[in-house]
């Protein structure tokens, strides 16, 4: 038991790390060792924990904590995570976990379990804001920036992939119209496509810049910005290069460009989008939280 207790503190920070490799890490220990580990968590870390787990396996690891545990893990508990939690206890544990529900998050609970499994319904928050008819826009907008907060803001992913998209497009264009004029002699191809992937960096460092301050100044975080930067630049240009080259390789396969380049250029960007965002947030992930 010495040694394992020398061991918590150790784990402690392997997880405050990397979450995620931590929790893979768990699940594939033996139950009880896992258990073990996880009661001996602070309440806030072991939620953090939850949250990367396999719902079924969070629910084993909960069964049988003793109700001291429970009581403080239950008090910071988002009711989508309870709710599914619950569904996967065995009936005495569900009950044992209940008692140490708030009034409002059993509420909560009991709205989200009311849409059946596998619907919208289900996964939808339950954050809102409201505010006094006497509130001011200033103080309105700061609660916003504060709800906002709370999450990684990973619709900015969405800003990428989309820009790429529209870079992509610029390209297309050119390219198709090039096509349909007999403009490209075959001599030219390759500077056709590195041109318009020089185009992409340029605008892409631009766009980066911008949209990196933007970040920065929302959140108050600058490496939120080096992250959506560097995916925006990484995205445009690789997107200017698909847009040029994806219609010349159709037609070099004997295939009409005008008829899917747009679709599969979409599929590249948005794919190489949420990459490019996702992959800098990993390397950076120690720094955005």
């Amino acid at each position: 038991m010495a040694d394992q207790n020398t061991l918590f503190p150790l784990v402690q920070k392997f997880l405050e790390h990397d979450m995620g490799t931590a929790a893979h890490t768990i699940e594939s220990l033996p139950e009880e060792q896992a258990a073990a580990i996880f009661k001996s968590l602070p309440a806030s870390l072991a939620v953090r924990l939850l949250k990367h787990l396999r719902i079924s396996y969070a629910a084993a690891l909960l069964k049988d904590a003793d109700e001291v545990f429970l009581q403080e893990l239950t008090s910071q508990l988002d009711p989508r995570l309870a709710s599914s939690i619950l569904m996967h206890l065995p009936a005495d544990a569900r009950e044992r976990l209940t008692r140490h529900l708030s009034g409002r998050l059993k509420e909560q609970i009991g709205e989200l379990l009311e849409y059946p499994q596998g619907s919208i319904g289900r996964i939808m928050t339950t954050d809102f804001l409201t505010f006094d008819k006497d509130t001011l826009a200033e103080e309105a907008i700061e609660k916003i920036r504060i709800l906002a907060k709370k999450h990684f803001p990973l619709s900015y992913a969405c800003v990428v992939a989309g820009q790429g998209g529209n870079a992509g497009a610029q390209s297309l264009a050119v390219v198709m119209r090039g096509i349909v004029m007999r403009e490209i002699p075959q001599d030219k191809i390759f500077r056709l496509i590195l041109k318009e992937g020089k185009l992409g960096a340029i605008n892409g460092a631009v766009i980066g810049v911008v949209t990196a301050l933007v970040a920065w100044i929302w959140y108050g975080n600058p490496y939120l910005g080096v992250v959506i930067g560097l995916g925006m630049l990484f995205n445009l240009i690789f997107a200017g290069f698909s847009g040029a080259a994806i219609p010349l390789l159709m037609k070099r396969l004997g295939f009409d460009p005008a008829q899917s380049s747009s679709i599969i250029l979409t599929t590249v960007t948005d794919v190489m989008g949420f990459l490019a965002f996702l992959g800098f947030a990993v390397i950076f992930q120690h720094k955005l939280v």
